[in-house]
């Protein structure tokens, strides 16, 4: 009976040498990391020795969080502060404000590197606010626009698709998520989303033409055409629009509507035109008959571009429309000689 006695005191005093040898680590990692310059190696030893005492102590594992966010190591303090959360929910709301303030220091250092246009810098602090809290998702449209910046379309794409699902009914993330599934060639997905976001603001003509963008590429340029119609009835100013719908109608044969367009455009742009835009504009002024204009044109682009034979070819058949034998015959051998080269 005595032995058995003796044991119990001997289980129960080494019992309570490892609770206190436990509390004492934790105790000394607590006071260590409130120095003004905390040894952030003992600390980790300190923790490292907890753990292996106590495996299933929630505190320890958010002192790991905290240990790994001063670390900077945002996945480790992620999976720490999770792991602390399965064992108890008593330290959660610790837990949850540790994550909100590494969250807002890493949201506002990104933000400041954002408007200096340093978007690698910034993808990667938006990515860390990411680790840190998933519920806001602000750093996951910054983050898309950046990535999208940087050339990263696909990243893009699901960042912005993740914000999405946060805020599905905030319109600048609505239509950031549209814009990454067009530019990822996700058509149908685009385009359920470009018609919420037509519905919530139907006076936004970018909105669309990008709809437009899709029924073209769907075969459906009737559709495409309507839209882009529609669009230059709310903004007559956008250059790109008009371009746009010059070659829909070019492609529906309504060439001189499709001739129209384009001066329209010429009429809103700084810089020079593309050389094939100017041959498509061309084609449809010839189409239409009007050969004069289109005679100016051609020897322009000809004189610009001498190296592109279908101008020649083509400014030789306006030649022979307007009944100028020799200036035909010219045009067709320089139309000649270009092939040759």
């Amino acid at each position: 009976m005595k032995k058995v006695i003796a044991l119990g005191i001997v289980i129960g005093l080494g019992a309570f040498i490892l609770l206190s040898c436990t509390a004492s680590e934790i105790r000394t990692v607590k006071i260590e990391m409130k120095a003004k310059s905390p040894n952030m190696e003992r600390i980790k030893a300190n923790l490292t020795k907890a753990e292996a005492v106590y495996p299933n102590d929630p505190e320890v594992y958010h002192l790991w969080g905290r240990y790994y966010a001063t670390m900077d190591e945002y996945a480790e303090m992620d999976k720490s502060l999770k792991k602390s959360d399965e064992l108890s929910d008593k330290f959660t709301p610790a837990n949850d404000t540790l994550r909100m303030i590494e969250w807002d220091g890493l949201y506002k250092e990104a933000i400041e590197t954002y408007k200096k246009l340093d978007y690698e810098a910034t993808l990667k602090h938006m990515k860390d606010a990411i680790t840190c809290w998933p519920k806001q998702y602000e750093p996951f449209l910054y983050g898309a626009d950046c990535a999208y910046r940087l050339g990263y379309n696909e990243e893009a794409y699901n960042l912005s698709k993740q914000a999405h699902q946060i805020v599905p009914d905030t319109l600048r993330v609505l239509q950031q998520y549209a814009d990454m599934c067009l530019i990822n060639e996700k058509y149908d997905e685009a385009l359920g989303a470009y018609e919420i976001s037509k519905a919530k603001d139907p006076t936004n003509a970018i909105t669309l033409f990008s709809i437009s963008e899709i029924y073209l590429v769907k075969g459906d340029t009737v559709k495409a055409l309507e839209y882009s119609e529609d669009a230059l009835k709310i903004d007559k100013e956008y250059a790109e629009g008009w371009l746009n719908i010059s070659k829909l109608y070019f492609l529906i044969k309504e060439y001189c509507k499709s001739a129209d367009a384009y001066e329209h455009y010429l009429g809103l742009i700084k810089e020079a035109p593309l050389r094939d835009d100017q041959f498509l504009y061309v084609l449809s002024v010839f189409q239409c008959g009007d050969y004069d204009k289109a005679k100016t044109v051609l020897e322009k682009l000809t004189m610009d571009y001498p190296d592109y034979c279908e101008g020649w070819q083509l400014l030789a058949n306006t030649y022979a429309r307007l009944k100028m034998k020799k200036e035909a015959l010219d045009a067709n051998l320089k139309y000649d000689e270009c092939l040759k080269k």
